[in-house]
């Protein structure tokens, strides 16, 4: 996925089903996760600039 999509390791992470669009063969990248001493992982937003929509249609089995 991260060869795919280009995403950063936070933010594959972060991917949740509702950011999948299977039909449509793309990824919404709009999350990031963060270990944060004393507190743990948090999904947060990706910054306005750190957010898009990757396709990966050419990497999905049986193509």
């Amino acid at each position: 996925m991260m060869l795919a999509a280009g995403c950063r390791i936070g933010e594959c992470l972060a991917i949740g089903w509702s950011e999948v669009d299977l039909h449509e063969s793309t990824v919404d990248v709009c999350w990031r996760l963060v270990r944060r001493t004393g507190v743990g992982l948090l999904r947060l937003s990706s910054t306005k600039s750190g957010r898009r929509a990757s396709g990966w249609s050419r990497f999905r089995a049986g193509q």
